[in-house]
């Protein structure tokens, strides 16, 4: 790929991160080499094997979850064995005990000293080809009971006893692991410090970014989150601040993208009401609200009333078509609400390939709104905040709408 020309105490844990995902194999080609992660613990206390979760994006950009056993000959230095291939689509994995009850499960945890202070992971990030294990002490073990668990496969729900065993993290040079401590430690990319205004958090993300220019964590967290952002320049400040060999790569040709398209891609997906396919934008020569939603998003309906005002007092100048993103199990309750609530306005299907459709339109939260213009550009909206309704009536040359009147 070509080179990309660079464009001008707060600790969250994820220690249930990977029950949102779900399990699935996946192919990533024909390279069979493998990578082995090496790591030394000084005891096992509430673990008797290991085994490394890896979450990473399948080529479908499904977010996926792999699971590989651990060997040991000592019960110290552990290895673990995955496809190198899939290296540059992981944003994070995790330790645990493999699966042996229902009632019962078991995890490793990070802690990390630095700068005098404790900062903590429940899931990690290590560094590719690392010749030497990673040295981990334990520290302590935090038993939780009765933990809510949601099982994506089967979609069963349950109370289990959580073991927390936490580990210091000893003598390693991994910069990949540091960086993603430091990534869960500050929230990086997430603007949810609620005792800090957002430029102070995009100047301390732009400062931890300097600090690992060349982290694939930073990188993929960044990827996950640009909705957070305000504006694609301030997703600029921060991605100009990676390394180029980060730019390009995976997670980096993804910011790249976002940051570089400016026209819709108006592709085909099924009508609600027909079941044939037609355009997202079916008349390119007028505006066009492009509203991303499902029938279990339920900001999404509260901003219903809003929507039928829009649609009421701009209709001459502005087309509305809803996007769902409702899973082919779901599409019958989105088609009720529909019903439900008289929505005047086209709707089409995601159903079926809704991954690949939110990342074509970096659809990561919703509700969603895209306004397309006549000129093929397109820009979000949110509709829900009066400056960008303000925008959007000036935009049409409409008289002022209330956004949180509804």
């Amino acid at each position: 790929m070509h080179s990309i020309i660079p464009m001008k105490n707060y600790y969250y844990t994820l220690l249930t991160f990977y029950l949102a995902f779900s399990y699935s194999t996946v192919s990533f080609g024909q390279n069979n080499q493998e990578d082995t992660l090496k790591l030394h613990f000084d005891k096992l206390v509430n673990l008797s094997n290991l085994q490394l979760k890896i979450f990473l994006e399948d080529e479908k950009y499904k977010l996926t979850r792999l699971s590989f056993n651990g060997t040991t000959t000592d019960g110290h230095t552990w290895q673990f064995h995955y496809p190198d291939s899939i290296y540059e689509r992981i944003s994070s994995m995790m330790l645990a005990e493999p699966k042996q009850n229902d009632s019962i499960e078991k995890i490793i945890g990070f802690v990390k000293i630095q700068n005098g202070d404790s900062i903590k992971a429940g899931s990690i990030l290590f560094t590719q080809k690392t010749s030497e294990p990673t040295k981990l002490r334990y520290v302590e073990a935090k038993i939780s009971p009765n933990v809510f668990t949601y099982d994506p496969n089967t979609g069963e729900q349950s109370f289990k006893t959580r073991y927390y065993d936490k580990y210091i993290i000893e003598d390693t040079s991994d910069k990949e692991l540091e960086a993603y401590i430091n990534c869960q430690h500050y929230g990086y990319s997430l603007f949810n410090m609620r005792n800090e205004d957002y430029e102070s958090q995009l100047k301390r993300y732009t400062s931890l970014t300097d600090d690992f220019p060349d982290s694939q964590c930073l990188m993929a967290k960044l990827s996950s989150t640009l909705i957070y952002y305000k504006s694609k320049e301030d997703v600029e400040k921060v991605f100009s601040h990676f390394s180029e060999r980060q730019q390009n790569s995976y997670f980096g040709r993804k910011v790249y993208k976002y940051l570089t398209t400016t026209h819709f891609e108006n592709i085909l997906l099924p009508s609600s009401e027909t079941g044939k396919s037609e355009p997202i934008v079916e008349d390119a020569t007028k505006f066009t609200l492009v509203v991303f939603s499902a029938s279990w998003c339920l900001p999404c309906h509260k901003q219903i009333p809003l929507l039928k005002e829009i649609h009421q007092n701009t209709q001459i100048k502005l087309n509305m078509v809803y996007v769902s993103l409702d899973d082919p199990e779901t599409v019958d309750k989105w088609k009720a609400l529909l019903k439900k609530e008289e929505i005047p306005w086209r709707s089409v299907l995601a159903a079926g390939k809704t991954d690949e459709v939110k990342a074509i339109y970096t659809a990561q939260t919703i509700p969603l709104s895209l306004l397309v213009k006549p000129d093929g550009t397109f820009e979000r909206i949110d509709v829900r905040q009066q400056n960008d309704l303000d925008k959007l009536c000036d935009m049409l040359g409409v008289a002022k709408m209330t956004a949180n009147g509804k």
